[in-house]
């Protein structure tokens, strides 16, 4: 795919590529009131800096998902400075309701990874790709960071 950094595919229409030299690609912050996080893009990359639990970046792919539908990820990480970050898929909208629910996909290592998975949706409404420091990290209240390539 080249210079691909995120791409996704939901069905055979429809593809989805981004890369991260002039655009944050549709992803924006996220994490708990109060709490420090941030995104910026540099050489490429999205950097993303949290200092505490669940700072990070979320990308809504669809509002429209339907329980079958399948999407195929594609998504180029480096863990960088952060010890604990997680790559996860989230359904049902708002985070603060009953109807939303997160279905983890990996913990990141050391390094750069690709990871390449087909991702059948099971709540009809909103999906999103995230990724965040965990409450796991032993690095809570330190600043650190991790990147989409």
């Amino acid at each position: 795919m080249g210079n691909v950094r995120l791409s996704y595919t939901d069905a055979p229409q429809s593809s989805y590529n981004y890369t991260f030299d002039t655009s944050y690609g549709g992803f924006v912050p996220k994490g708990q009131s109060g709490a420090t996080y941030s995104r910026e893009l540099q050489d490429g990359a999205l950097v993303v800096k949290a200092k505490e639990a669940f700072g990070g970046v979320t990308k809504t792919i669809t509002s429209n998902a339907i329980a079958g539908d399948r999407y195929e990820i594609k998504l180029v990480v480096d863990r960088g400075t952060t010890d604990v970050v997680r790559l996860f898929m989230a359904e049902g909208g708002d985070p603060n309701t009953p109807e939303w629910e997160a279905y983890a996909i990996q913990y990141l290592q050391p390094g750069e990874q690709t990871f390449e998975f087909i991702y059948t949706v099971t709540e009809t409404g909103s999906l999103s790709i995230q990724l965040d420091k965990t409450d796991a990290s032993a690095l809570q209240n330190t600043l650190t960071n991790f990147k989409l390539l």
